[in-house]
């Protein structure tokens, strides 16, 4: 930490250095200083806890893919966890760490703010919480203050009932990013949607919860109409990014259809 806060914005701290020590390489990094974080006591932590998971700064994706303790308590978080990048990537990169990096199109991040998760930030003020949620404030660029380092991620029980998924558009099956991806999670009684929290990939600069789509589900019946309507409502709202990757115009079309893809398959769960 008082490295941190020496050397601000000059500084920079890593786990598994994953996207950092990229776009060192890149140019897009100039610190004078790299912080190595994985030689630090106490961040390694991984435990699950009447259905809430707490993971460590130092937890890797991998150790999250090997856990049978997080395919039960948390199977949707699992799954997802298995498609990011190349097993290569997962024994080095943390899903702290992914949070942190700002990416703007990270699969973790809507499915961690649809589950209500916090990152737990250490700095020379003491210990805050942050929604996972608000820690991006820009693509590669986090809401910490020069001095905090973030030290785990909690993710609340889901409560009974609450269907969760996770749908996502890719050019390729493997180590791929995506182009849209969208996570849901319903909480339906007598067919009628009484919570509705929609996150999605795609529809802007950063993976972002979508006020339009949750509007459109909230109270309804969740016909098939209802989730044409929440779809459009996404698509209508979004803006995407155009790049060489996707036009902005696709980008809008996939948003819809993989939130659609989502919502039957939380529906189905």
């Amino acid at each position: 930490m008082r490295l941190s806060r020496d050397y601000g914005p000059e500084a920079v701290a890593k786990m598994g250095g994953c996207t950092v020590m990229v776009a060192v390489r890149r140019g897009l990094l100039r610190p004078k200083v790299v912080i190595g974080l994985h030689c630090l006591p106490g961040l390694d932590g991984l435990r699950v806890t009447d259905g809430s998971l707490f993971v460590g700064a130092g937890v890797t994706l991998r150790a999250l893919e090997r856990s049978t303790e997080v395919a039960s308590a948390l199977p949707v978080l699992w799954r997802t966890v298995r498609t990011v990048a190349s097993p290569l990537v997962r024994n080095m990169a943390t899903l702290v760490g992914n949070v942190t990096s700002a990416l703007p199109d990270s699969d973790l991040v809507p499915l961690l703010a649809v589950l209500g998760a916090t990152l737990t930030v250490r700095g020379p003020e003491g210990e805050r919480s942050l929604p996972v949620g608000e820690v991006s404030q820009a693509p590669y660029r986090h809401a910490l203050a020069p001095g905090e380092l973030a030290t785990a991620i909690a993710i609340p029980a889901p409560p009974p009932g609450l269907r969760l998924a996770y749908a996502r558009f890719t050019l390729r099956e493997a180590f791929d990013r995506p182009l849209a991806a969208a996570a849901v999670a319903l909480r339906l009684a007598d067919g009628v949607c009484h919570e509705a929290r929609v996150a999605l990939v795609g529809a802007g600069p950063l993976p972002a919860r979508s006020g339009a789509a949750e509007a459109a589900l909230q109270g309804q019946p969740l016909t098939p109409e209802a989730l044409a309507r929440a779809s459009e409502a996404a698509m209508e709202s979004a803006a995407p990014p155009s790049d060489y990757r996707a036009s902005a115009d696709y980008r809008r079309h996939l948003v819809g259809v993989v939130l659609r893809r989502a919502l039957g398959e939380a529906l189905a769960s």
